[in-house]
């Protein structure tokens, strides 16, 4: 059985499916850290799954540069596996392990960004250049292929599973009730100035009042957040609700709510909501945007906004609120149209194991 060795520097709950989905047909290894340098912290993965955890992470030049504890650089794989390793270029150990594979002749696969929000300057193309030593370059959408335009490179279209998203809707469609003259708005992500919470906050004040806002998510700024809410007198339409991991949980706001609102870089917080079938508002700048943008169509299956327009943004919501219920309904089902063929773990599964099978086939 062919064995693939993913090099990560956390393993998140929402990757759990796709291990175990390789694992029906690959021996399938993960060398993660229990917490990485964002303080994602790993779980415990299938059975099937052989994990080798490290402590975390050394850091240098002011938490810059980094270096995965304990990561074995020759012991870790042998001439006949693939080496699936995470494309950041910042941890030193991933791209001298990339290096020693490649004289191995042991076959690597960059996984990673093609682009990210923000990311279009020399480091950018410092990273592009590195990708290129691998034998086979790895993108999160089918988007960042076409950026790239280069032979060897394929993608995964990010997703999460959905599945047990749809497990989840059924166990509690029954019991979601909804106010008829509210528009519920939900955002879902870490709370941190690439969020831009504050922007949707000042919004907000100038929008109807039947518009209310539940914004889950813990990080660096929620007492900030806390404060704007209450000196712009939105206690009575805004919720905190803090972190939520369990998606039973989430599942009973997500499917309580209108639509998705995020008006930072958005990744895949928006294939979340699209397995809910909320529309998503978002802004129109593609190179502000994390790769899971390239799942967004606007007025199909949500509505964009000009980036940094706090006019824009509140003739949005304004506009959408006032839509008939028949209208946003019909996006609500384009949105989950969107991850029906693609953006989701069983879709991924596929993918991983052509790449696998036409990248071992060439010997």
């Amino acid at each position: 059985m062919q064995r693939l060795i993913f090099i990560q520097p956390a393993i998140a709950s929402y990757r759990q499916a796709f291990y175990k989905g390789l694992a029906k047909n690959f021996k399938v290894e993960v060398y993660a850290c229990k917490k990485d340098f964002l303080n994602v912290k790993s779980i415990t993965l299938d059975e099937h799954v052989i994990q080798h955890y490290s402590p975390g992470f050394i850091s240098f030049f002011r938490k810059k540069i980094f270096w995965h504890m304990n990561l074995p650089l020759i012991k870790c794989a042998k001439k006949n596996d693939v080496v699936i390793l995470n494309g950041n270029p910042r941890i030193i150990n991933y791209m001298l392990l990339l290096i020693i594979c490649r004289l191995r002749r042991i076959k690597v696969i960059w996984w990673g960004h093609g682009w990210s929000s923000g990311s279009y300057g020399v480091l950018a193309k410092f990273r592009l250049r590195i990708m290129c030593l691998a034998n086979l370059i790895l993108l999160y959408t089918d988007r960042e292929c076409e950026m790239v335009k280069h032979v060897k490179t394929y993608a995964l279209n990010n997703g999460l599973d959905s599945n047990s998203i749809k497990n989840e809707i059924k166990k509690h469609s029954a019991n979601i009730v909804r106010d008829p003259n509210l528009i519920k708005l939900i955002f879902v992500g870490r709370l941190t100035p690439k969020a831009n919470i504050l922007f949707l906050i000042k919004a907000l004040k100038y929008t109807p009042g039947n518009i209310h806002l539940d914004i889950v998510g813990d990080g660096e700024m929620k007492e900030q957040i806390d404060r704007a809410i209450a000196d712009n007198g939105l206690r009575p339409r805004v919720r905190l609700l803090g972190a939520l991991f369990d998606e039973s949980s989430l599942a009973k706001i997500m499917m309580s709510s209108d639509a998705f609102v995020y008006p930072g870089a958005v990744g895949l917080s928006l294939i979340h909501a699209f397995n809910y079938g909320l529309p998503a508002i978002i802004h129109d700048d593609e190179r502000y945007h994390m790769p899971e943008f390239s799942a967004f169509k606007n007025k199909v299956n949500g509505f964009s906004y000009k980036r940094g327009s706090q006019e824009s943004l509140i003739k949005t919501l304004t506009e959408f609120a006032s839509l008939p219920q028949t209208e946003r309904d019909a996006i609500s089902l384009k949105a989950m149209k969107t991850i029906q063929y693609t953006y989701n773990t069983d879709d991924m599964v596929k993918r991983m194991t052509n790449i696998i099978e036409h990248l071992t086939s060439k010997g």
